[in-house]
């Protein structure tokens, strides 16, 4: 068969128009690709870094609610109703704490909110009393296990005497798998496509997640925990320890070593795109055939 000039020329035609619209329209796809990816990085990181602060500022307060309560019950410690009503005081004014105790330095329980009254004048030996009558100092603890069967970290606030003197310290405990304020700061949003957050502590375990079957697992080989855990900030694209492609923007907690990450399934950040493609052709379609 002969092939003629015109059809040579025609064929010729057609497959530069064609060439010429793919390529637009790869070329439009990997563009918007890469900006959905890098706002949706953008969004998360500046969502995580809100929330830490949000969360740094909680324990701040908190800290000084107990460093109030200590001032007060320094030249009061030997008057048992006096540590009651504050114990109940601050268990009863806000609800930044699920429980508050007070103890003396050699680990009696002087004083207790109302659920916990059984406790007192018996001596407690857990992983946030000691940690306190060691530190001596103002401390949140790492996630433990109560006497109660209860997962929670302590907020602690030594309380010493006019000389100096070490005379034990009180506490408000913070629930990690039930409601209280931690999770009304960052338990109330309503996402859709699979976004959320999670916090962790300074050793990568969960202390607030979404499914509070996960809190208290370790997830250090989450590279934005790993991240996190070196005190960065930032965000990035990363698989998650339970194999999923996400978007993830974090942020530390100074005041307590915890990070925050928010993140997105990346799958949720590019469906739209699909829509957008085949828009795009049927916009450039016909123009293309027209030529």
């Amino acid at each position: 068969m002969r092939i003629h000039l015109r059809g040579l020329v025609l064929a010729l035609t057609i497959f530069s128009a064609v060439v010429a619209t793919a390529n637009a329209l790869y070329a439009s796809y990997r563009v918007q690709r890469e900006q959905l990816i890098a706002n949706t990085l953008e969004a998360n990181r500046v969502y995580a870094a809100k929330l830490a602060e949000s969360a740094g500022a909680f324990l701040k307060t908190a800290q000084r609610q107990l460093e109030y309560s200590a001032r007060h019950l320094a030249a009061r410690f030997e008057v048992p109703d006096i540590l009651a009503a504050e114990a109940m005081r601050l268990q009863e004014q806000t609800d930044s704490f699920n429980t508050v105790g007070i103890v003396r330095a050699d680990g009696m329980v002087l004083a207790t909110s109302e659920s916990l009254r059984s406790f007192v004048g018996t001596r407690i030996d857990n992983a946030g009393s000691r940690a306190a009558l060691e530190a001596r100092k103002p401390l949140i603890s790492k996630p433990y296990v109560s006497l109660t069967g209860n997962l929670l970290i302590n907020v602690s606030q030594p309380i010493q005497s006019e000389t100096g003197r070490y005379l034990g310290y009180i506490a408000g405990t913070i629930y990690l798998r039930s409601e209280g304020a931690l999770h009304t700061l960052l338990g109330k949003h309503h996402y859709q496509d699979g976004s959320y957050l999670y916090v962790v502590d300074g050793d990568g375990r969960l202390i607030y997640h979404e499914d509070s079957s996960r809190i208290g697992t370790d997830v250090r080989s989450n590279p934005a925990v790993a991240a996190v855990m070196r005190g960065e900030a930032g965000a990035q694209r990363l698989t998650n320890t339970r194999g999923v492609d996400m978007l993830a923007g974090y942020a530390g907690v100074s005041s307590s070593g915890w990070g925050v990450v928010a993140q997105r399934p990346t799958k949720a950040t590019l469906e739209p795109l699909d829509d957008l493609v085949w828009a795009l052709i049927g916009y450039a379609a016909p123009f293309a055939l027209l030529f």
